[in-house]
């Protein structure tokens, strides 16, 4: 047993307080397992020590029955996302195969539209259902080696033939060598949301560099660990400095293209891999830089 009292406090009939020091909570009898002990049937005394278990009970309910509506509410979101999402890739599919069989100009052009929307739609989704996942501590990673060689390339061809009117340049520098360990479908995403984010936040005219490399790195302990190095580098507008310290949290975005959802998943899904993601702006005051650090491959 704890060898520090501990007092116990019972109220009874709203008469009569008893406040005693619990000695010895192994004892059979009530005589044996107390110590020093006050009675009172003094009324105001009862009935503050009752108004005191009131609000304990009531806030015990009230937390109780917020749990409840969180579980519902996150059920409900879950549930939404998936029938939201349903609809959405018979669009796309279809878009794209009456595009293919058209020749008119315009008639495309619509088509494009109805295409990009449809395809913003499902990543609204699928970030949606994303984040409930995280928030039920629910998203799973399927981890093996892989290299940046194999995503990024075809990644960048993706964003410049489908961006809407903006003309993109995209480098990389990525040693062939560099070997990562982690689930490649989500380290894409981040990627991916990374780059989103910075055609998001730049002109018409869009620079963008990615560049990976390892490093060894001192660790919260004493200890260092190697890990791969990747930075996303724009000449965008920057951070604002505004939302600067709540960058990564749910929600939080100063654009009207989107919800805030894409940094706050992308930094669930690196502190999953062990590892970290931030960012900073340019010392050049032109666009901002997001770093993360991850595993080097797994050997063994």
């Amino acid at each position: 047993m704890d060898p520090i009292s501990q007092v116990s406090i019972l109220v009874v009939d709203r008469r009569y307080s008893i406040v005693a020091e619990l000695r010895d909570d192994a004892k059979h009898t009530v005589a044996e397992a107390i110590g020093f002990a006050t009675y009172s049937n003094s009324l105001p005394t009862v009935l503050t020590y009752a108004a005191i278990f009131d609000v304990i009970w009531k806030q015990i309910e009230l937390y109780e029955q917020l749990q409840v509506n969180d579980r519902m509410q996150k059920e409900f979101i879950n549930v939404a996302a998936h029938e939201l999402r349903t609809p959405i890739q018979p669009i796309i599919n279809v878009s794209d195969f009456v595009k293919s069989r058209i020749k008119d100009h315009e008639l495309r052009e619509f088509l494009d539209i109805l295409n990009r929307n449809a395809k913003r739609l499902k990543k609204l989704s699928e970030d949606i259902l994303d984040v409930a996942k995280i928030e039920s501590n629910s998203l799973t990673l399927i981890k093996e080696n892989f290299t940046f060689k194999e995503i990024i390339p075809d990644m960048i061809r993706d964003y410049q033939n489908c961006t809407d009117n903006k003309n993109i340049k995209i480098t990389y520098e990525i040693p062939d060598t560099l070997v990562v360990f982690g689930d490649k479908s989500r380290i894409s995403q981040v990627i991916s949301n990374l780059i989103s984010n910075s055609i998001k936040f730049s002109s018409d005219l869009v620079s963008i560099s990615i560049k990976a490399e390892s490093k060894v790195i001192n660790m919260h302990t004493t200890s260092s660990k190697e890990m791969v190095i990747l930075k996303v580098k724009d000449a965008g507008v920057g951070i604002d400095k505004e939302i600067f310290q709540k960058l990564f949290t749910i929600f939080t975005t100063n654009s009207y293209q989107g919800m805030g959802l894409g940094l706050y998943i992308s930094k669930k899904i690196i502190v999953a891999h062990d590892g970290d993601l931030w960012a900073e702006n340019n010392k050049d005051n032109t666009g901002a830089t997001f770093t993360f650090t991850l595993p080097l491959n797994k050997t063994g």
